[in-house]
């Protein structure tokens, strides 16, 4: 008999036979002829585009010539030193000045195409525990016990990276090197890590955990931190990836190392069945450093350059190893032969920063779709006639997909733009995180109220609340951003970023503009400012729109911040004036002259 849901009946005593269907194993991502990521574990941020002079003094020298060296080549670049538990188990810098160089080391990489995953580290030295690393073991071993669940951490990473210090990475990396974990850890570990994976996707951020294996057909001998954190923790959450740390084995000769890094691809794609998009294999380039600890003594085998790769070393284990099977690199540590590491790994593939890239989580997003099992092509649904929208409410975004790439010689008019400077990106990270906004309404998840923590105004309009919050999350301060209207162009006067709209200047998206008075357009006056985002869009209704972002909106008992489509003319044939939404204490429906607006490329540091 078949099973059906439901279960099976027998006679006692009498035998039977079921047959159960058993569901076909998931397709794994074909990788060929496609490109795999390469990274590299670096400590500082700093060190995207510099060196240290004098660490005592703080003496930095500013080099680029390595990030640069690296593009098309380096796919992402780990930061170790970023963040840990704080002493109250919260989340916290690891190093206090890693905040201060972060936002330039994310500039500087985005504008080399290479992605920086934000470290949360905490490592034991030789047979010591140290504090930090005791409090995170006790959070683990019992979280319960502490008041913080693994969902709640996981949370509070994302809050305190994305929202309270409004740095955009592309990922969270894990390294976790304690002693005291136990295999018994594994099950909080994965709420943990599992939770946050998810909160990362859907920022369409990355994970990423250094672990490893030792003897695979032994995994009771392996370290506790490594049963703690096993590869099946990954599994269902496409945007994760598992690093093992495959070095510092020092009892292996080569041959026996080199079967040890097949074993382990082997197991973690085979038995473990995680998806090559995955895995990265960790090899290291540093020479071994002895411990610190006064009581060490070398393992057996051990010596400054056992376990180490040169170039060639690596190079060899990328065409041998890990291009075969479709896993990618991450180097260990610092700056290596980058562009030697990728013409072994991905000969004739796309260079790094191509979106779609690298199957270990690849670009745009596409985590989920590189590794689910319909690896097929879906048809895709004959598209829906358009509907008119009315001027107060948001306009429709198209799916992504639907995008045309603009030609390069055409303006630029679209808020997702990938022609963009990364500063009016970062504007619209913020600015995103915040519309809509609706007073005393929790906010959309993954997304913050603008107005959460603000008094609510009874009198006046909170137009210069959005642009105001978004200037200082990225970290504007000064009376420009201090909620203002009509200071936000006298202060941009004063700055020298202020364009006057007179008929042939054109704005960008992200530019935070004044509207005047109906009644007074050629007065230098301020009546409404917001923020520009999206330029010359045909509406059904309208005609020739401009999207912009604004608070201001709603009524005086429930303030909004959303998207409002404002038709645009001419109306002294010369200057554009932009309509706004009917029933608006806050705005107003009449034509009204623009009447210039902030260049943020210039305004953001």
């Amino acid at each position: 008999m078949k099973y059906a849901a439901g279960g099976v009946t027998v006679r006692a005593g009498e035998p039977a036979t079921v047959e159960v269907a058993v569901a076909a194993p998931a397709a794994k991502t074909d990788t060929g002829g496609k490109r795999l990521r390469v990274s590299g574990w670096m400590d500082h941020p700093a060190t995207a585009y510099g060196r240290w002079i004098d660490v005592k003094t703080g003496k930095f020298q500013e080099d680029h010539s390595m990030i640069e060296a690296a593009r098309g080549a380096l796919d992402d670049i780990t930061f170790l030193s970023g963040i840990w538990m704080s002493k109250t188990r919260g989340v916290t810098w690891r190093v206090d000045s890693v905040p201060g160089f972060l936002q330039k080391a994310i500039d500087v990489c985005h504008q080399n195409d290479v992605q920086i995953f934000l470290g949360y580290s905490i490592a034991d030295e030789g047979g010591m525990i140290g504090g930090r690393s005791k409090l995170f073991r006790e959070w683990i071993h019992d979280p319960a016990s502490t008041g913080l669940t693994p969902a709640q951490h996981a949370q509070d990473i994302c809050d305190f990276v994305f929202d309270t210090n409004g740095f955009d990475v592309d990922g969270i990396a894990f390294d976790l090197e304690l002693n005291g974990l136990k295999a018994e850890d594994a099950d909080n570990f994965g709420l943990f890590y599992g939770a946050l994976a998810d909160l990362l996707a859907g920022k369409g951020k990355v994970l990423s955990v250094a672990t490893g294996v030792g003897n695979v057909n032994n995994e009771a001998s392996w370290l506790g931190l490594f049963r703690a954190q096993p590869f099946r923790l990954a599994k269902g959450h496409p945007n994760f990836i598992i690093r093992p740390m495959a070095y510092d084995n020092f009892a292996l000769d080569d041959a026996a190392f080199l079967q040890w890094h097949k074993d382990i691809v082997d197991y973690a794609l085979n038995k473990v069945g995680l998806d090559p998009g995955q895995l990265q294999l960790g090899l290291k380039i540093s020479k071994n450093v002895h411990s610190q600890d006064q009581s060490w003594l070398p393992p057996p085998g051990w010596s400054e350059r056992k376990c180490t790769f040169d170039t060639a070393g690596i190079a060899d284990r990328c065409t041998n190893l890990l291009r075969p099977n479709g896993a990618g690199l991450v180097t260990f540590a610092g700056w290596g032969d980058f562009a030697a590491f990728n013409a072994a790994l991905n000969p004739g593939c796309d260079p790094a920063g191509t979106q779609g890239t690298p199957v270990q989580a690849p670009r745009g997003g596409a985590a989920a779709e590189a590794s689910s099992p319909q690896t097929q092509p879906q048809p895709e649904p004959e598209p829906a006639a358009a509907q008119a929208q009315p001027a107060d409410q948001p306009p429709p975004d198209p799916p992504a997909q639907a995008q045309e790439q603009p030609a390069d010689n055409a303006p630029i008019l679209r808020w997702d733009d990938p022609r963009l400077s990364d500063k009016r990106k970062r504007l619209f990270v913020e600015v995103n995180k915040r519309i809509p906004s609706v007073e005393g309404t929790p906010p959309e998840p993954g997304k913050v109220n603008l107005f959460d923590g603000v008094a609510h105004m009874t009198h006046g309009t909170s137009c210069g609340l959005l642009p105001g919050v978004v200037m200082q999350r990225l970290g504007i301060h000064g009376p420009i951003s201090q909620y203002a209207t009509e200071g936000v162009r006298i202060e941009a006067q004063k700055m020298g970023i202020w364009v006057e709209s007179d008929g042939t200047a054109r704005p960008l998206p992200g530019d935070i503009y004044v509207l005047r008075y109906p009644e007074r357009p050629d007065e230098d006056s301020v009546q409404h400012v917001g923020i520009f985002y999206e330029l010359d869009k045909q509406d059904p209704q309208l005609g020739l729109i401009w999207v912009t972002a604004d608070a201001g909106q709603g009524s005086h008992e429930v303030q909004e911040a959303k998207l409002v489509n404002r038709a645009m003319e001419k109306v002294d044939g010369v200057h554009p004036f932009l309509s706004g939404p009917k029933n608006t204490p806050g705005d107003s429906p009449q034509l009204r002259r623009i009447g210039g607006w902030v260049d943020v490329d210039r305004l953001i540091p």
